[in-house]
């Protein structure tokens, strides 16, 4: 993310430009490292106030599209294991500022966008199989069922229903994994 210069100079017009970086970005160059997946979320009132860009380095960024600057001066969150890219990512819809992204380790990511914290890391936990990076994932609409699918068209699955108590606190031991199954022979590209 960059802004253009005000004005240009007659003497500075050629072909390839340089973008200046913000000062509210800290003059780190965010556009260094590629962006892998995008996911729209709220955090208030009801609508979509939150992008989160998942990164080849393994960090989203949680951006204030109200606003159009990250939501804190530095809200890098470091999702997955350094240099591990990030490949999908969804929102719950009654937990609407929880994004779950997925990595390429095969492992789903809970994050809390509204205070840029990973809660807490899924994997499959079926003996005899061995887990590849998820390429589409979506919750329904009740935030019971997780559904991801991966790279070999296999679909997992998970009861998320009871994940997540009263107060909002994450528990992973209580996600049933209710569901594995070959959906198709290909990359599942969206459910």
């Amino acid at each position: 993310v960059a802004i253009w210069p005000n004005s240009l100079h007659e003497a500075e017009c050629r072909a390839h430009r340089t973008m200046v970086v913000p000062d509210w970005l800290g003059g780190e160059d965010y556009a260094e490292v590629p962006v892998t997946c995008v996911g729209f979320g709220q955090c208030r009132w009801g609508v979509q106030d939150v992008l989160v860009t998942g990164r080849k380095d393994g960090a989203a960024l949680i951006w204030d599209m109200q606003t159009s600057f990250l939501r804190k001066q530095d809200m890098a969150v470091q999702v997955a294991e350094l240099g591990t890219p990030l490949v999908t990512m969804c929102f719950m819809n009654r937990l609407a500022h929880i994004c779950l992204v997925s990595d390429a380790a095969a492992y789903i990511h809970f994050v809390d966008v509204e205070v840029g914290v990973k809660v807490g890391t899924l994997q499959g936990r079926r003996s005899n199989v061995q887990y590849l990076p998820t390429s589409a994932m979506t919750v329904d609409y009740t935030d019971s069922f997780l559904f991801a699918g991966d790279t070999q068209g296999m679909m997992q699955v998970w009861d998320i229903s009871q994940v997540f108590d009263s107060t909002e606190q994450l528990d992973l031991s209580l996600c049933i994994d209710v569901f594995y199954w070959r959906q198709h022979h290909n990359t599942i590209t969206g459910i």
